[in-house]
């Protein structure tokens, strides 16, 4: 994800319907990167509301959250890692207080679970970032970092043997089939949207449209005040102060560290994976289905307590901390007073 660019190369000014064309691609792959980091890998199995037009659908509303970050990323080029964990924030945010409604249902717990614990952490500064830096280094720590998220990811999955199903679903043991199944297409629309993103690089002018920016913001707008409102009403006084906190401190960043030209592209922004450094990859599906088949035989059928539960209420508690941690040092390090050069 890291280019060390500090400003675009000098290229021809591109036609607007390919610039906006070449922007939509970008934001659709790295879509499908965030739908299946942050979506359907955070669960076991096919869910019985599932179907193909719900994954699409989900799919579009991720993509269009992802839009609007990067359009946010393009307008305060900061660089370093605290400016990412912000993005990350901002984007886990939107999708549970726009998209979805759990960053209102725990409060103060639900403010880092899952937004910024799950979506922002794991999606955003692993996905987007790390692991792609790490593919196109290649050598053994891509492929030990892959078999490294596949065992996280099947160890994540027996976790949830443990939990008590949810209202109108079935309890999360899948057998190995289908376990097998669902991880090959998770893993499949990963691999993908890495390959695609790689494949139509953004330059300098892109994604910067003044309507685009209002579109997006509208139909989130839209979406919330239909979807979120009429149960919530009270929820723009969580999720407001929340948009704002990222803003003014990406806005901070910025200032304290200046992007060279116009059109530079920030040290945060997704550059996806060459086809020639995508083969690690396949070690995560493996991973996890071979951690997966190697400890069902232990599952006792226990709903709501017992070890696996234990595990999965350890997941959350950590990368909860962590979550909380890493959002904390950010905001210390951009509002710190900065002492006289």
């Amino acid at each position: 994800m890291s280019q060390d660019l500090g400003e675009a190369p000098a290229v021809p000014r591109p036609r607007p319907r390919l610039r906006r064309g070449r922007s939509t691609l970008f934001v659709l792959a790295l879509g499908a990167v965030s739908w299946a980091w942050s979506e359907v890998g955070f669960w076991v199995t096919f869910r019985a509301d599932d179907s193909g037009p719900g994954w699409i659908f989900t799919w579009l509303a991720y993509s269009l959250v992802v839009g609007v970050v990067l359009r946010v990323a393009r307008r305060f080029p900061v660089r370093g890692l605290p400016g990412l964990v912000l993005l990350g924030a901002l984007y886990g945010w939107l999708v549970e207080g726009v998209v979805a409604f759990t960053v209102y249902q725990q409060l103060p717990f639900s403010l880092i679970w899952t937004g910024v614990a799950w979506h922002g952490m794991l999606t955003v500064v692993v996905g987007w970032w790390l692991l792609p830096r790490i593919l196109r280094s290649g050598g053994w720590r891509a492929w030990v970092s892959s078999a490294f998220i596949g065992l996280a990811w099947g160890a994540w999955s027996v976790g949830w043997w443990g939990a008590a199903p949810d209202q109108g679903q079935a309890p999360v043991v899948p057998d190995l089939l289908g376990y097998a199944q669902f991880v090959g297409v998770v893993s499949v629309a990963a691999i993908l949207g890495y390959y695609l993103v790689q494949r139509v690089p953004l330059q300098g002018g892109d994604l910067r449209s003044r309507w685009g920016a209002i579109a997006s913001l509208a139909v989130l707008g839209l979406w919330g005040a239909v979807m979120v409102l009429p149960s919530l009403p009270w929820a723009p006084l969580v999720l407001a102060p929340l948009l704002a906190l990222v803003w003014f401190s990406l806005r901070r960043l910025a200032r304290q560290d200046p992007p060279e030209g116009r059109t530079a592209i920030p040290a945060q922004w997704p550059s996806g994976v060459p086809a020639k450094s995508l083969a690690p990859l396949v070690l995560v599906p493996v991973s996890a289905i071979a951690l997966y088949a190697a400890l069902l035989p232990l599952d006792a059928g226990v709903r709501g307590e017992g070890p696996f539960f234990l595990a999965l209420l350890a997941f959350v508690i950590v990368t909860t901390l962590v979550g909380a941690v890493a959002l904390t040092w950010s905001l210390w390090r951009t509002w710190r007073p900065r002492r006289p050069a």
